[in-house]
């Protein structure tokens, strides 16, 4: 029987950081808001170590800054550790503000 391979990638962010919600809630509004990224992300942790699996995991820079134990956790579980940025910035407007700049 051959071997099976598979890969996973897990996103770490908060559901308000996702672009859908750009329009209605502001970076200023990040810390007011329940933070879920913490429980669910350990969540998901422990269900990788119950079945031994490991992934990649895309942090977000401020998220890793308000849960350093949470990063701590990945990397010494084996899990590889990558960066999505500081914030999530839409390619949408990201393009926008190129084209700014270039004016």
């Amino acid at each position: 029987m051959a071997l099976r391979v598979n890969a996973m990638t897990v996103d770490v962010e908060d559901y308000f950081q996702v672009s859908a919600f750009e329009p209605y809630i502001s970076r200023k509004q990040w810390d007011q808001l329940p933070h879920r990224v913490e429980r669910n992300t350990n969540r998901i942790l422990d269900l990788f170590a119950a079945t031994r699996r490991q992934s990649d995991f895309f942090t977000l820079g401020w998220v890793a800054e308000r849960y350093p134990d949470l990063v701590r956790r990945l990397v010494t579980e084996g899990h590889e550790l990558a960066s999505h940025g500081y914030v999530l910035i839409s390619a949408r407007l990201s393009k926008r503000r190129r084209s700014s700049a270039k004016m």
